[in-house]
């Protein structure tokens, strides 16, 4: 019989005990549709789920929603009052490849400029920033620009390692919810099991490019899906051994560390097909189960079937 307690050092030596660690973002806030004068709306129940859960999240702000109407501004007071940090996601969600630098830095100014009380009242929490769609841009000085803001005002550049067409199914959930709310039970279903197989895809990658398992960041919307299944996304991710971790922690890792005021690879996507590209690296054979075409041919007839 095997001795464990010789073979303890050595498992622990080779991770077969390291806990996963993932960081929940939730973009979009305070959400596209947020149904005015409600309480609590759908921003409200995802952050309450994460607060039962003690899960350090962090929401990425988009300045002309939250400008629209005193009850989105509350929404986020509320949000904060949580302890869950904001973050700059631009003004208006276009992509910086359409935009100058100049209207770029204005529209990061202009949403700052909402966030600062909301930060003073409720934090500190450090400056971070995700670019609309991951775009990045696609020019040089686009590039330059950009890194110079997030290294001048040491605001964090929040890379996603999880991506997911949570939208594309809060879409249909919306829908459904209007047309025939006896297909819900069975969408959101289809959606839990979305959301894990592209983690399961992620932490393929995250063994072909670096060999271990890295700190996941996952990209969720402020939406009424996740409002109703963030507890049950939450669960899911504690049942596959993940515990929770800020998004500071995550890109003081050291796979992110060299990336984390700076753009890392121009074209729009996730973490790892950036690093693929500098690792000279392949990722996982067959489909990238985050991108919005493999939820057009693979989960979008399943929806539409049920």
């Amino acid at each position: 019989m095997i001795n464990l307690i010789f073979l303890l050092p050595l498992l622990i030596a080779s991770n077969v005990f390291a806990a996963k660690q993932i960081v929940i973002t939730v973009d979009d806030l305070p959400g596209w549709g947020l149904p005015a004068g409600t309480n609590p709306n759908f921003l409200d129940l995802i952050g309450d789920a994460l607060v039962k859960e003690q899960v350090p999240a962090t929401g990425f702000v988009i300045g002309k929603l939250a400008s629209q109407s005193s009850d989105h501004a509350l929404t986020l007071e509320r949000w904060a009052s949580k302890g869950l940090p904001l973050a700059n996601h631009t003004w208006d969600h276009v992509k910086y490849s359409s935009q100058t630098v100049q209207e770029f830095l204005v529209g990061v100014e202009r949403t700052e400029n909402i966030l600062l009380p909301i930060r003073k009242k409720y934090g500190p929490w450090p400056l971070a920033f995700r670019f609309p769609m991951l775009n990045q841009g696609n020019t040089l000085e686009q590039e330059v620009a950009a890194n110079k803001y997030f290294q001048d005002t040491k605001t964090l550049l929040a890379h996603v390692s999880v991506d997911t067409s949570d939208w594309a199914f809060a879409q249909y959930y919306s829908q459904f919810l209007l047309q025939d709310p006896s297909k819900l039970k069975k969408l959101e279903d289809l959606y839990l099991q979305h959301i894990f197989d592209c983690l399961d895809w992620a932490e393929k990658a995250s063994d072909h490019l670096f060999s271990k398992q890295i700190p996941q960041i996952i990209l969720l919307h402020s939406n009424s899906l996740n409002g109703k299944l963030m507890g049950a996304i939450l669960d899911g991710l504690k049942q596959r051994g993940y515990t929770f971790i800020g998004l500071e922690k995550a890109l003081n890792d050291k796979v992110y560390a060299s990336y984390k005021y700076k753009i890392i690879y121009q074209p729009a996507d996730h973490f790892y097909f950036h690093m693929s590209n500098i690792l000279n690296k392949p990722l996982p054979s067959g489909r990238d189960r985050s991108s919005y075409q493999y939820f057009k041919d693979y989960w979008e007839p399943k929806i539409k079937a049920l």
